[in-house]
């Protein structure tokens, strides 16, 4: 809400949808290990529809190369399926993990700076700019 508030004006022209999806009976996907993400961020605009998968997880026991972690390479796979039956609109697929694990934390358990976390899609609850930083790099900013 904050973010939206903060940025009326960039988002005068876009329609935001965040949904909450049903643990183990809503869109789950078999392809990243039966991730069933916890929300889906769904930003419509005039020509491209923007379905983003959220995930908010604590990830001090998890690794790095997990399936539900590499779900931001695996969902691009799914997005050019997906391009001849979108009805004129461009569909653009993203998977985020919003992670409760302090960066500190996240840093040493997998050998792996901010930026890195960031190319797969994963960022921290920690950094107040996660939310921001989430969204624009789902409109390409």
């Amino acid at each position: 809400k904050a973010y939206v508030d903060n940025h009326a004006a960039e988002l005068v022209d876009k329609s935001l949808y965040l949904l909450r999806n049903k643990s183990k009976v809503g869109m789950g996907f078999f392809e990243a290990g039966n991730f069933y993400p916890d929300y889906i961020l769904w930003i419509d605009t005039e020509d491209k529809q923007y379905i983003s998968f959220i995930d908010p997880k604590g990830l001090l026991h998890i690794r790095s190369d997990d399936p539900k972690v590499e779900f931001y390479k695996t969902i691009k796979e799914l997005e050019t399926r997906l391009a001849p039956t979108a009805d004129g609109k461009t569909v653009v697929l993203n998977s985020f993990i919003m992670s409760g694990t302090p960066a500190s934390q996240l840093r040493q358990w997998w050998l792996m700076e901010r930026p890195q976390r960031e190319e797969k899609n994963v960022y921290t609850l920690d950094n107040p700019e996660c939310v921001e930083l989430m969204i624009d790099k789902i409109l390409g900013k």
